[in-house]
């Protein structure tokens, strides 16, 4: 099942996400991603966090209380960890977090942290930015002419194999600290296969350049 979470900071137009919201299973807003929720039109189905950078708080109160979960300003967790930790314990496995664009630098490396856990976002939109997690054979549309950049994730290094790239991905062996930056997509759909270890692809969004 899927789940879109909102978190704060700048998040893409509607435009972008509305086939993602639309498809989604539950709509779940951590601390202010309910104001960008609120300010697309969308209504979240659970509102999880602290609520200290909430710009209205009084709309809250049209929420039951149960759909409301408040926690303490002090705690280990940041507001989108809980807003994951959620969709995972109630079974949602395919996690898409909307916004966290701007903003602080430590709470957007906080973000791209997370992908080097097991649990973790799949895929990740800012407001420019589109990230996603590839394990296992990926095949992905609509990126013709795209720039598309590929990070290692965790401690195991990964190999893969790739097709519809300028530059293959085959035979290569990447590290943590390894990277392959601006790489073109030559074919629609292309697709990656990992054959060890995990990759963050990351991708402006929209941007077409050849």
């Amino acid at each position: 099942m899927t789940g879109v979470l909102f978190t704060g900071g700048l998040s893409p137009d509607f435009t972008t996400v509305k086939e993602i919201i639309h498809s989604a299973d539950i709509i779940v807003a951590a601390d202010s991603g309910f104001d960008s929720a609120i300010k697309m039109g969308i209504k979240p189905d659970i509102i999880i966090g602290d609520m200290d950078s909430v710009n209205n708080t009084s709309l809250l109160s049209e929420y039951p209380k149960n759909k409301v979960l408040k926690y303490l300003r002090d705690k280990d967790e940041t507001d989108t960890e809980l807003g994951i930790l959620y969709l995972s314990q109630n079974k949602y496995d395919n996690i898409i977090l909307i916004g966290g664009g701007a903003g602080r630098m430590d709470h957007f490396l906080g973000i791209v942290f997370l992908f080097d856990r097991d649990l973790s976002p799949n895929l990740w939109y800012t407001d420019n930015t589109r990230f996603q997690k590839i394990t296992g054979y990926s095949k992905i549309h609509s990126m013709k002419r795209q720039l598309v950049s590929f990070f290692p994730l965790g401690n195991i290094g990964c190999s893969m194999k790739s097709d519809g790239l300028k530059w293959p991905l085959d035979n290569l062996r990447w590290e943590k600290g390894d990277m392959g930056l601006s790489n073109l997509v030559t074919k629609d759909p292309f697709s990656i296969e990992m054959i060890h270890g995990s990759l963050l692809m990351v991708n402006q969004i929209k941007e077409v350049l050849y």
